[in-house]
C-alpha cells in the first residue's frame, strides 16, 4: 500500500512538471499559462508551489534516471530487485543483474 501511494506521488509530481515544461515550450510563442488571467487572478497563490513541486519532480526524475544508469532494471520502476513494484503492475521486469 505505502509504495502505491509512494507511486501515485511521484506520477501527481510528474504530471506537475510536464505542465511546467509545457509552459516553458510555449513560451518563445509568446504564451505563458502562469501570465494568463486566471492565474493571476484567482489561482496566483498556486503559480509558486507549481514553480517548486516542478523543481522537486525534475530533481526526483533526474535522480530515479541516474539509479537507473547505475544500478541496472531494479531502480527504475521503483522495486528493490524482488519482482514486487510499487504500481502493482504484474510484468514491472523489475530484477537484478
Amino acid at each position: 500500500m505505502e509504495n502505491q501511494i509512494l507511486c501515485c506521488v511521484f506520477k501527481a509530481l510528474w504530471f506537475v512538471a510536464i505542465v511546467a515544461l509545457i509552459n516553458m515550450g510555449l513560451e518563445p510563442f509568446g504564451y505563458n499559462m502562469f501570465q494568463t488571467e486566471l492565474f493571476e487572478t484567482t489561482l496566483n497563490w498556486a503559480v509558486n508551489p507549481i514553480h517548486y513541486i516542478a523543481g522537486i519532480a525534475g530533481l526526483l526524475g533526474l535522480y530515479r534516471l541516474i539509479m537507473k544508469m547505475v544500478h541496472g532494471k531494479g531502480s527504475w520502476c521503483g522495486c528493490n530487485g524482488n519482482g514486487a513494484c510499487p504500481c502493482g503492475r504484474p510484468n514491472c521486469n523489475c530484477s537484478s543483474k
